[in-house]
């Protein structure tokens, strides 16, 4: 622990205020970035209504260091470009049957264009996932149901990896089917 001292060269103490007031300023400050770490400093005026000492506008001052949490990591697959995505040098996923669920797609759009407003909520395609992970194979879906850009995963509960589709964008005249794939250990 740190301890601060004051302008007279006396341990300065730290005061906690128990019921919480209004604060009537405050600032901010990131003092310094790393790749795990934060540091910021928060300075300011606070009410304490304690005695004439600790009443209004009372200053306070504090700086806290935290470490920040691990950013997953996306990698993007565009299904019309290539089925296979290597995620690391231990893993990759392929899709296994794209061609399945771009014929879905092409049926929900000619309901579509046919003034079938309805023809997107039945849309229900799984896309079947192969994973090779330090090279054993792990097999799971991605499940479309109702909705052609959003799924839910089902995954062999042996695989060591948590693997999420967190995103898919769909652009069948541009010749994009985008897989927004997020993998981390379990």
């Amino acid at each position: 622990m740190n301890i601060r001292l004051n302008d007279y060269d006396e341990e300065a103490g730290t005061m906690y205020v128990l019921e919480h007031e209004n604060l009537t300023s405050g600032v901010i400050e990131i003092l310094d970035v790393t790749d795990d770490m934060i540091k910021i400093k928060w300075t300011g005026l606070a009410n304490v209504f304690w005695d004439d000492d600790f009443g209004e506008n009372v200053p306070f001052e504090a700086e806290i260091e935290a470490k920040l949490p691990e950013v997953p990591k996306v990698k993007v697959l565009n299904g019309f470009k290539k089925t296979k995505l290597k995620i690391d040098k231990d893993t990759e996923i392929e899709l296994l049957n794209f061609k399945e669920l771009v014929d879905e797609v092409a049926r929900c759009l000619e309901l579509w264009h046919n003034n079938d407003r309805t023809a997107w909520s039945t849309f229900d395609k799984a896309l079947k996932l192969k994973v090779t992970y330090k090279g054993e194979e792990y097999f799971g879906e991605a499940v479309y149901k109702g909705v052609a850009t959003r799924c839910t995963m089902v995954f062999d509960d042996s695989c060591p990896l948590n693997i999420q589709i967190t995103n898919t964008c769909i652009a069948t005249a541009n010749e994009e089917y985008k897989f927004y794939f997020q993998v981390e250990p379990q």
